[in-house]
C-alpha cells in the first residue's frame, strides 16, 4: 500500500503530514522549511502526485493538492486504480484539509508580491494550528497500517 496526503489548495499541510509519516515525529519549524514541497501550491501542480519518500516499510508516500472538491479527486484516483486492475487499497488517500480554504490562495498571493518568507510563515502557522489533527491522522494511520 502507498499513501497520498491530499491538500485543498495548499501543500503545507500535506507536506507536514508526509513528514510526520516518514519521520514518526512532528517536525520542527526548521525541518518543515527544509522540506522540498513545503511551499504554496502552484496551479501547474494541481492534481500531480509528488513523491515525498519511502517509509520504514518501503511504502511510497505521496502528496498532492486540488483546488476544490477533493472527493472527486479521490473517486477519480480509485477509478484509475480499477482501470489498471489494482486494488483500491493500493493507495490510501488521507485528506489533510485546512480549516479555511482561502489560506492557500493567500500564500500564493504573498509569493506573487515577492514575500515568500511571509507565505512560509503563514504555512508554518497553518501547520501548528492543525498539529493535533495531523498527529491524530498519523496515529490512526499507524493503527490501521497492519490491517491492509
Amino acid at each position: 500500500m502507498n499513501y497520498l496526503y491530499l491538500g485543498l489548495d495548499d501543500l503545507y499541510l500535506p507536506a507536514a503530514a508526509a513528514a510526520i509519516h516518514l519521520q514518526h515525529k512532528f517536525p520542527t519549524e526548521e525541518e518543515l522549511l527544509q522540506l522540498p514541497y513545503f511551499s504554496p501550491a502552484r496551479p501547474a501542480d494541481e492534481g500531480r502526485l509528488l513523491l515525498a519518500g519511502r517509509d520504514a516499510e518501503g511504502r511510497k508516500v505521496y502528496l498532492a493538492f486540488v483546488s476544490g472538491h477533493p472527493d472527486i479527486f479521490v473517486r477519480g484516483l480509485q477509478s484509475l486504480l480499477g482501470i489498471f486492475k489494482l486494488p483500491r487499497e493500493a493507495m490510501q488517500v488521507i485528506p489533510v484539509l485546512p480549516q479555511n480554504p482561502r489560506v492557500g490562495s493567500l500564500c500564493r498571493l504573498l509569493v506573487r508580491m515577492g514575500l515568500p518568507a511571509a507565505a512560509n510563515s503563514l504555512g508554518l502557522r497553518l501547520v501548528h494550528n492543525r498539529k493535533n489533527d495531523l498527529l491524530h491522522i498519523a496515529d490512526c494511520r499507524d493503527k490501521t497500517a497492519g490491517k491492509h
